[in-house]
């Protein structure tokens, strides 16, 4: 009896150890990254947002990496389309080997997006096509993100996390004197 009672304790304490490890596995900015081709850079206290011209239908690829910092292997399993401002066309990602062989950080290395897995202490770049939304802001209004969604999963257990971009992607309305951010500003953290 004791033994059914002591083996049942070990499997409930391996049981919870293997979920709150898997529940507090986190992703984080890669060492590789880059904002949308043509964007002015503006840097504030903490970081650099890189502003485009926003109009509707407009097209962008933003290019950016995950770090997984470990112990344990993670399988990036998507990156959702849930934003307000933009809408996601493509991915195509590389791991660190394809940038290794092809010596560049750009979409020539990269392939269409597939579930694939990261390894402890390894980046994953990720080329993101976007289409900006029709949005009915003011003059000089602004939107603007510093994290993107990514789904994954470590033990099995599937997690999604918002993962910092490393700088701010900004898409501003075109104005008279934008100096000052309109009141239609928005943020998508």
């Amino acid at each position: 009896m004791w033994l059914a009672v002591a083996l049942v304790g070990l499997i409930a304490l391996g049981v919870s150890a293997w979920q709150v490890t898997a529940r507090s596995h986190t992703l984080d900015h890669g060492a590789f990254g880059g904002a949308a081709r043509g964007g002015t850079s503006y840097v504030a206290a903490d970081y650099e947002e890189i502003r485009h011209p926003f109009q509707a239908g407009a097209r962008h690829v933003i290019a950016f990496s995950v770090h997984n910092p470990g112990p344990l292997p993670v399988r990036v399993t998507g990156i959702p389309d849930e934003s307000l401002i933009y809408d996601i066309e493509k991915v195509l990602v590389a791991d660190a080997a394809a940038v290794e062989r092809s010596r560049c950080f750009c979409e020539e290395s990269a392939t269409a997006f597939a579930p694939l897995d990261v390894g402890a202490g390894e980046d994953l770049l990720i080329f993101l096509h976007i289409t900006l939304e029709e949005r009915p802001w003011e003059a000089c209004g602004r939107a603007w993100f510093k994290t993107i969604p990514v789904r994954f999963s470590v033990l099995g257990t599937g997690r999604q996390q918002r993962v910092p971009l490393g700088y701010a992607m900004g898409f501003q309305v075109p104005g008279t004197d934008c100096t000052v951010v309109g009141t239609s500003s928005y943020y998508e953290n």
